[in-house]
């Protein structure tokens, strides 16, 4: 802080008193915010008094640091002050500008003959100054405010009384400054704080304790539903938050009053006529020397359009994922025909057998008992095939999770779509970790994944030979991951951008719509996974996905489902082959 003090002039005490008052008036001036030009022309009136035959000026330095402004020059003509506003400062920018740019007084005993006034001695002809010196003003870091200027009618110096005047001028003159800088930097501030606060539904508050009162900015009382001149209290504050969620606010309150450390709760404020806000509070207590709480000051942030904004992207989400799995289920219409046909059928057989055996009279219980069981369990394949389609179509907004044995979902995805990869002409092989992790997933929702990299690898690949119509799945763990691989011997996926593909309503089919992959990936990614895209180095491409495994310790058995066909390949019995269960049937 910059001290006061106060310096007498020479002389009798008749100078002295007068001069002390006229300090004491202009340091109440700045104590009590007058107007800074008030308070400079007071300063240069007080130094004009006590200094005969002098004229007295005060220049500011402009906010570019680059330029002088006017500040106080009640007694230089109008001519004068016009042609100084605004000069440089500079080496050799008369007394002032170089004052201000050396950061040290600059006296000029004659300014029709020193350099520094090569461009002002016309204007200081006219006012007939002879003399002028200059001292900078500085602030109590030592930077540049301004200057204070003694003009005289004579060729000479400043005596020591003169001297002691100018000493005062300076010091006087920054704490007004500075005082006026700070005051426009916290009313600056202040006006940054209200428009952010306006534009960001900011509730600004201050909790007193030893009033139990509560202060809050207009916005503050917009959100909190209070009129803007009641009166506030800690416990109206707490009133307006959710009953549901007041317990909890209470306790973090309750527990920050009772330490140094700051708050940060998200909770719902319940208004008048049951409008309900969502916000978030974040706070620090203040405490004296003694470690008593002073003040509780936070914010209070409403973020009720960011949360309705989250619940209509995930509705919209849900949306797009059940018309995905809709879509799905349209393209495997054949394969879902085929599931039905042969239960159906056996059924239908069996049922036919049984009356043939009636008519005839010639009923063998056991036989009769096998005819019975084989329609059950037909009947139950037909109830699995129907209930995998209602699921895959309904809308399902829990997506209830359960702990899943990926090599069995890949075996049954791989059931639901075999009428298509046999239709497509192609084979897929299977290289599946039989000591796989078991991962927490919703089923649907990884079952739709799996026909979606399924049914995009058979697009991809009915462009090739029959021959190379091949797609390979994998399942791997690392690192406490469980990794699942799909890839095709197709075409590959745009070059140097293979990531675009999970981009929205980007195909590269005909007649896609380029939700798919999208969707997958959201799905992946909402289990706490990632998946990417490349081209494989030997054609084709790879689409790959890891999700957490569950800890051995949370492990339970998997969702019962039924598996498809899965025939040991004789050359590498690690590596499985997917065989349509028809065709299995018929011994292929």
């Amino acid at each position: 802080m910059r001290a006061i003090f106060t310096v007498s002039t020479r002389g009798t005490v008749d100078h002295e008193e007068p001069f002390y008052a006229g300090q004491t008036r202009v340091l109440e001036m700045v104590a009590s915010g007058a107007p800074l030009s008030d308070t400079l022309i007071s300063i240069v009136r007080l130094l004009e008094a006590h200094a005969e035959g002098m004229v007295c000026s005060i220049l500011l330095l402009g906010p570019n640091g680059k330029n002088v402004q006017h500040g106080a020059a009640p007694s230089l003509p109008e001519a004068y002050v016009r042609a100084v506003d605004g000069s440089p400062i500079g080496p050799r920018n008369g007394s002032c500008g170089t004052a201000m740019f050396l950061k040290q007084p600059v006296v000029v005993t004659d300014v029709m003959t020193d350099p520094l006034w090569a461009d002002y001695r016309e204007h200081a002809a006219i006012c007939g100054f002879r003399a002028c010196w200059s001292t900078p003003i500085l602030s109590s870091q030592g930077n540049v405010l301004g200057s204070f200027a003694m003009y005289g009618k004579e060729t000479r110096g400043p005596n020591p009384h003169e001297k002691h005047l100018i000493a005062v001028a300076t010091h006087i003159t920054g704490i007004a400054i500075e005082r006026k800088l700070a005051e426009d930097a916290v009313r600056e501030r202040e006006a940054r704080i209200r428009l952010a606060a306006e534009a960001g539904d900011v509730a600004f508050w201050s909790y007193y304790p030893a009033q139990n009162s509560v202060w809050m900015n207009e916005k503050g009382r917009a959100i909190y539903g209070f009129d803007p001149t009641q009166s506030l209290t800690r416990e109206m504050l707490l009133a307006q938050v959710h009953p549901d969620d007041q317990a909890a606010v209470k306790e973090i309150f309750d527990r920050v009053c009772h330490s140094h450390e700051a708050f940060d709760t998200e909770h719902r404020l319940l208004l008048r006529y049951g409008k309900v806000r969502t916000v978030i509070m974040r706070g620090r207590c203040l405490h004296d020397e003694s470690g008593a709480l002073v003040e509780v000051t936070g914010v209070t942030i409403d973020i009720s359009a960011q949360k309705q904004s989250e619940l209509q992207l995930q509705v919209q989400r849900e949306e797009l994922t059940h018309l995905n799995r809709v879509a799905l289920v349209g393209e495997m219409t054949a394969s879902v025909a085929h599931e039905l046909n042969q239960p159906l059928t056996a059924l239908s057989n069996n049922a036919s057998a049984g009356l043939r055996f009636l008519e005839r009279g010639n009923v063998d219980p056991a036989f009769l008992r096998e005819i019975f069981e084989d329609m059950v369990h037909d009947t139950r394949r037909a109830r699995e095939v129907i209930r995998g389609v209602r699921a895959m179509a309904r809308k399902d907004k829990g997506a209830a999770r359960a702990v899943l044995d990926l090599n069995a979902l890949i075996a049954d995805t791989l059931r639901l779509v075999s009428t298509d990869i046999a239709m497509r002409e192609s084979v897929v092989r299977t290289e599946l970790d039989e000591n796989l992790p078991q991962v927490e997933a919703a089923p649907v929702q990884m079952q739709q994944v799996m026909i979606n990299l399924i049914m995009n690898a058979l697009d991809a690949t009915e462009s090739v030979s029959a021959r190379e119509r091949r797609i390979l799945i994998n399942t791997h763990s690392n690192n406490g991951d469980v990794h699942v691989s799909v890839r095709d011997f197709g075409m590959g996926l745009p070059k140097d951008d293979e990531e675009k593909v999970f981009d929205h309503f980007f195909s590269t089919k005909p007649a896609g719509m380029g939700m798919g992959l999208t969707i997958v990936r959201s799905i992946i990614e909402t289990h706490g996974g990632k998946i990417s895209a490349e081209n494989a180095p030997e054609g084709g491409a790879l689409f790959s996905f890891h999700l957490p495994a569950v800890s051995k310790s949370n492990e339970t058995e998997p969702l019962p489902g039924k598996s498809s066909d899965l025939i040991r390949d004789e050359n590498n019995p690690s590596t499985r082959r997917f065989v349509p269960s028809s065709s299995a049937a018929h011994g292929v």
